[in-house]
């Protein structure tokens, strides 16, 4: 098309000057013809089309200066005037153009962010329709023959009793009962210090469970959070030590909290094997999530724990590398 217009507008010049050795001037027609050639290229190809435009028109005007009788000023306001035209259209175009491959790019990200949100809500709804099984299947298992036992040892005993075995069984079904309602909301989430939650919870029988030597320090003066930022917190650290128990391979564990005038510090940090970089390439965009991976649970956890972090206006840092391990530490400015 370009070639085409060009070629176009240099056979009129060509016809211009064979019409003026004949005898016949044609310059005064092509110098206004050339108008809308020198449009059409500004409005079509933006700057670059404006640029050659007024090299066009300049060769145009020469040539028709050459041919005519007309004095040199008309020539000049045909040029500037015509040129300034071009460049204003073309310049207008190319901004018109920029704005559109933005806008363009900015829809396909939020395209992008819209069908990870939907990836992330069903994940999110078959990991709590999982809970809930569990949840339940525990309840039956654990309560539910606890609860059969008792009744049949005061159907059957009445009179024969053990008082401190019925006792025992009472406080075990307690205590099974505790652990359970613990796992929904830890026990203190509301009155507690978010240390002295973290260090009473199953988090820290987890840790024992697995058989991971662990250490806890705090440092600094603690600062006070509300209920809705520790339970946040403390789902941020669980699921940072969940992932290092089930993916890592760690046999040392530290849960680290730094208390300073600017920010609070969570570190959850092991001696694992570190988190496979798709992983963590996964986790840290909303515009990727690979729902097609058989191992993409740590990407979900990481993604939630990202997800709870801006929920209380915090930020997630991770380093990790199959030699030394993995860091997850979580900032929350002080306010």
């Amino acid at each position: 098309m370009l070639f085409a217009i060009v070629g176009t507008w240099l056979l009129f010049l060509l016809l211009s000057v064979y019409a003026y050795s004949s005898g016949t001037n044609i310059s005064y027609q092509v110098k206004y013809l050339a108008v809308f050639p020198a449009l059409f290229l500004s409005y079509r190809y933006a700057v670059l089309g404006s640029a050659l435009s007024c090299l066009l028109i300049g060769l145009t005007a020469f040539v028709v200066a050459s041919q005519s009788n007309l004095p040199p000023l008309e020539h000049q306001f045909y040029i500037i005037a015509l040129c300034v035209s071009c460049l204003i259209l073309g310049a207008s175009i190319s901004q018109s153009l920029e704005m559109n491959r933005v806008l363009s790019h900015k829809n396909e990200a939020l395209e992008r962010a819209v069908n990870s949100a939907q990836t992330l809500s069903s994940k999110l709804v078959s990991l709590q329709e999982d809970e809930r099984k569990r949840l339940s299947r525990d309840l039956h298992d654990d309560f539910g023959h606890r609860i059969v036992d008792l009744k049949l040892q005061l159907t059957l005993n009445k009179a024969l009793a053990d008082k401190e075995t019925l006792f025992n069984k009472i406080d075990a079904l307690y205590q099974a009962m505790k652990k359970s309602l613990g796992s929904l909301r830890p026990s203190g989430i509301d009155t507690l210090p978010i240390e002295a939650v973290i260090q009473g919870s199953a988090i820290v029988s987890t840790l024992k469970r697995s058989n991971i030597d662990y250490t806890f320090e705090v440092k600094g003066s603690p600062f006070t959070f509300t209920a809705e930022q520790k339970i946040h917190i403390y789902r941020i650290i669980q699921e940072a030590v969940s992932n290092s128990v089930k993916y890592a391979n760690a046999s040392r564990l530290g849960i680290n909290i730094s208390y300073t005038e600017a920010n609070t510090t969570f570190c959850v940090s092991d001696n694992g094997k570190g988190i496979p970089a798709h992983i963590t390439a996964a986790s840290s965009s909303h515009f990727a999530f690979p729902t097609d991976r058989p191992d993409n649970a740590p990407s979900l956890g990481l993604l939630s724990i990202k997800e709870r972090a801006k929920l209380i206006n915090g930020s997630i840092n991770i380093e990790s590398s199959s030699s030394s391990g993995t860091n997850i530490c979580l900032s929350i400015p002080r306010q």
